[in-house]
């Protein structure tokens, strides 16, 4: 190999990396305000406070824990009716509880059949790209 390729392969090497070096790094800081500025975030919320008094105050109280304190009575319809019969209960009260736990606390429960169904028709391959490895001789 002629010596003059070798220069020339190190200048272009010296090149590059004064190029890369020119790039001032940027900061923490600077990363998140440039993230704020992409997302049209223009002031983050404050976290909890440890000052009682403040608007923001974290909630050390047991007693304002629970903010929903109310359970729905497993033995009344969402009507008003009583379930009187277990076969009542089975038929019309449980697929009530059901949905409103789905609704409130989990997404849609689906049995495993309906599961096996929905992955195989909302994923799909909309286009492949082959990637060619390039080989390397030493």
């Amino acid at each position: 190999m002629p010596l003059g390729s070798w220069r020339s392969g190190g200048l272009l090497l010296a090149a590059l990396f004064l190029s890369a070096a020119g790039d001032a790094p940027t900061t923490a800081e600077q990363d998140h305000q440039d993230m704020m500025r992409q997302l049209g975030i223009v002031q983050l919320r404050p976290g909890l406070s440890g000052d009682p008094d403040a608007p923001n105050a974290a909630n050390y109280d047991p007693a304002k824990a629970n903010p929903y304190p109310v359970w729905p009575d497993l033995m009344t319809m969402a009507d008003g009716r009583p379930v009187t019969s277990a076969a009542m209960w089975k038929r019309e009260r449980r697929p009530e509880l059901v949905e409103l736990f789905e609704r409130e606390v989990t997404a849609p429960i689906v049995s495993s059949s309906e599961a096996g169904q929905r992955s195989r028709n909302s994923w799909s391959a909309t286009s492949t790209t082959e990637r060619r490895r390039r080989s390397r001789s030493i």
